[in-house]
């Protein structure tokens, strides 16, 4: 039976005694600022990015669009998106696309909301397999697949996190 000491076995004795001296109970361990992305009050920009496999479409609004309702209709096929309480900021009611997954995406505002309609290509499919990801700059669809559409989409998201960390400013932890 082995005995025990009482000291731990992973610091030797002195260390452990000037690791315990250096230890200050009245100070706050410091936290980290989580940096919570502010609601969409308007839309700004549509912009759109073409890849081999896809489109990467950017909803750029003033905040973080998280509520959006979808819908598609056949004959040709359309993606429908609502995005209810915001206001259209953005000049332009159609922005040209020309792949073969989307011909144009559409915007137009309505009592209470933005639609947007992206008219799909011959490779749309009924736009299976879209993604609507929140950002903190908007909001971003993809219509497609495939590594270049993900890496795409994974370094607009990055960018979006980015740009909201550098615009966080983490005040002072102050004592308890």
């Amino acid at each position: 039976v082995a005995e025990t000491s009482g000291e731990d076995p992973w610091v030797a004795g002195d260390a452990l005694a000037a690791k315990e001296e250096n230890l200050v109970a009245d100070e706050p361990a410091p936290v980290a600022a989580l940096a919570t992305p502010e609601p969409a009050h308007s839309l700004r920009s549509v912009s759109v990015e073409k890849s081999s496999g896809g489109v990467l479409v950017q909803l750029q609004a003033d905040g973080q669009i998280a509520s959006a309702e979808s819908f598609t209709l056949e004959g040709p096929d359309r993606l429908v998106i609502d995005l209810p309480d915001l206001r259209n900021d953005f000049a332009k009611k159609q922005v040209a696309v020309g792949s073969d997954w989307v011909s144009q995406v559409r915007v137009g505002s309505h009592p209470g909301k933005i639609r947007i309609v992206l008219d799909g290509g011959p490779k749309a499919g009924g736009f299976q397999g879209r993604r609507m990801v929140p950002a903190a700059n908007g909001m971003y669809l993809t219509i497609g697949d495939g590594e270049e559409l993900d890496a795409a989409l994974a370094a607009a998201l990055s960018a979006s996190e980015s740009s909201l960390a550098q615009a966080v400013v983490a005040a002072p932890v102050e004592p308890a």
